[in-house]
């Protein structure tokens, strides 16, 4: 198809307003409730649906952005006009391009439309699309002043392509949602989890709920709900809705997550104390026996220690002060005999005082373990347990532990 063609079918598509809405639920499930919906829409022709990504790419190209985003937001409250008239505490998100934004700005029709439809502005999410931005001072005044209408913004994929973090503190969205290439099989990969809790954390730093979007298994749920993602919407609820007549299933699907959610915490919780008390006992094990020996063997003590074990990837040995008193003694099992500039096991003499798991024992506890974090010695996500023992003159030391992730 050229694009007199398209032209002709897209002019055709919005001068006869061809278009349906669809809704995907947007699910809380500390709440056990859908909390709201997102508007998606199609365009109509006779052999059957528009990706409404197809169209609005079609319309950029033909000049036609505002008139068919304006289209799609008009479709969208006209269908959920009848649905908020029944429950006036569901929301609708609805994406605006950002290119409608900047050509339309000041005209008060998405307003209008709002009130002609006996629709609340708290009751719309305006999504924009974190990375489509390419006007941030009309998207700054655009905000503010629909925010002062009581609209509430949402900052819409974020995590998708290069997104710009500093946004979130610039436009101060109320929403953040997060993106599926973060949320997909992030049960399965510590950096997908690790970014996707950053950025739910800043998020919440911010006065931003998150929604996690793409959510589609059980175990991937789990895992965004455990980083504290506070809505959660994709397939594994519920495909988008030309009838929702059909959410009885949905509700029966958060109802049962719910359930599986506290038994999974339960299990979570119960897996962290033996993961815990195995990191513990393995290093009061390892301190034992250096409290009985010559301080010259300490190296020859931590390689018989750590040698074969499945799980210490280093051992070192710190004074009172933090300083090594032995060196850094890797288990080549683990990670072999890997060495770079930037990472590499340190040596006797080496000062670690600023290092977290030496301000946890000064703050006088006797053993400790860190947050995961990346290890200098090996360039390996680990965690330290750091615990105090007595040498045989009665001198007190520090045994840390790196434990792989």
């Amino acid at each position: 198809m050229d694009d007199d063609d398209r032209l002709i079918q897209l002019k055709g598509i919005i001068a006869n307003e061809k278009v349906v809405t669809h809704f995907q639920p947007i699910v809380s499930v500390k709440k056990k409730q859908i909390v709201g919906f997102e508007a998606l829409n199609r365009g109509v022709r006779e052999c059957g649906l528009i990706a409404p990504d197809i169209l609005m790419v079609y319309a950029k190209g033909l000049g036609l952005s505002l008139e068919l985003d304006r289209l799609f937001r008009k479709k969208a409250l006209e269908s959920f006009k009848s649905i908020y008239a029944i429950d006036g505490e569901k929301f609708l998100s609805i994406n605006v391009e950002s290119d409608a934004i900047i050509k339309g700005f000041g005209s008060k029709k998405f307003l209008n439309s709002v009130i002609q439809n006996g629709i609340s502005p708290s009751a719309i999410v305006i999504e924009i699309l974190e990375s489509d931005i390419s006007d941030m001072d009309i998207i700054f005044k655009f905000v503010e002043e629909y925010r002062n209408l009581g609209f509430l913004i949402a900052l819409d994929d974020f995590g998708a392509g290069f997104s710009n973090w500093s946004r979130i503190v610039s436009l101060r969205p109320n929403i953040v949602k997060l993106d599926k290439s973060l949320t997909e099989g992030v049960c399965n990969d510590f950096y997908k989890r690790e970014v996707a809790a950053s950025v739910t954390h800043l998020a919440h730093k911010t006065g931003a709920l998150v929604i996690a979007e793409g959510v589609e298994t059980l175990e991937d749920a789990l895992v965004v709900m455990d980083f504290g993602a506070d809505m959660l919407q994709g397939y594994f609820f519920s495909k988008p809705l030309d009838d929702l007549d059909l959410l009885d299933e949905v509700s029966r699907e958060i109802t049962e997550l719910s359930a599986k959610l506290i038994k999974s915490k339960s299990r979570m919780i119960l897996e962290a104390e033996r993961e815990l008390k195995f990191y513990f006992d393995r290093a009061h094990e390892i301190a034992g026996a250096l409290s009985e020996i010559d301080e010259t063997f300490i190296n020859s003590i931590l390689h018989d220690k750590i040698d074969k074990d499945e799980v210490i990837e280093c051992a070192y040995v710190l004074n009172n002060d933090g300083i090594q008193i032995s060196d850094s003694i890797v288990n080549t099992k683990i990670i072999g005999k890997f060495q770079s500039v930037m990472f590499h096991p340190d040596k006797i003499g080496a000062d670690q005082s600023g290092k977290e798991y030496f301000y946890l024992i000064s703050a006088g506890t006797d053993v400790a373990v860190t947050e995961p974090y990346l290890s200098s010695a090996t360039g390996n996500i680990c965690v330290t347990v750091s615990v105090t023992y007595h040498n045989k003159s009665g001198i007190k030391r520090i045994l840390c532990v790196d434990m792989k992730k």
